[in-house]
């Protein structure tokens, strides 16, 4: 029987996985909480959650290093600013979720003088399956020729329904003023 949920430890992310909302776990502790490549995970320290999708060390790209079955590969700085800016080592809980269709997503407008190659790649489309729960930020991404990117993550304010949602084509996107 799969287990609710498991408790594991922080480890640096692999490249390129934050701006794919991806987490990466032991093919193991996938089997353990009985998910497979691509199953919502949630991921909580106890007073930050943030949804990721889980994908296994194994899959491409590759690290050539050692993976510990205790360790989530993740970036945990997709929650608000006031975090410290060490995560590696933390405890968290990990659990599956099925994500809901969102009906809505209010979240984070841009700051005044955001790079308009941002501002200009903020679209409905470039957002289409990404993971989004109240207090935990929604990443926007852009490339500037081949090798460089830039982004912003936007913390979301408010979900309809509550919980883990996924941004759908029939999504409204609601971008506010701080709060």
């Amino acid at each position: 029987m799969a287990e609710s949920k498991l408790h594991l430890r922080i480890a640096r992310q692999f490249i390129g996985d934050v701006q794919k909302g991806w987490c990466r776990l032991h093919p193991a502790v996938m089997d353990q909480l009985g998910i497979s490549s691509g199953d919502a995970v949630l991921v909580s320290d106890g007073e930050h959650q943030v949804g990721y999708y889980a994908h296994s060390v194994t899959e491409e790209p590759r690290w050539d290093r050692e993976v510990d079955e205790q360790s989530i590969y993740l970036d945990f700085h997709t929650v608000p600013d006031e975090l410290p800016v060490e995560t590696e080592g933390r405890e968290v809980t990990v659990r599956p979720v099925a994500p809901s269709p969102a009906r809505s997503v209010v979240y984070q407008d841009f700051p005044p003088g955001t790079a308009s190659e941002l501002v200009d790649n903020h679209t409905q489309e470039n957002l289409l399956g990404t993971l989004a729960v109240v207090g935990a930020r929604i990443w926007i991404t852009y490339s500037k020729g081949e090798s460089s990117t830039g982004g912003a993550g936007l913390e979301v304010y408010e979900t309809d329904p509550d919980g883990v949602v996924v941004i759908t084509e029939s999504t409204t996107l609601e971008p506010v003023s701080e709060r």
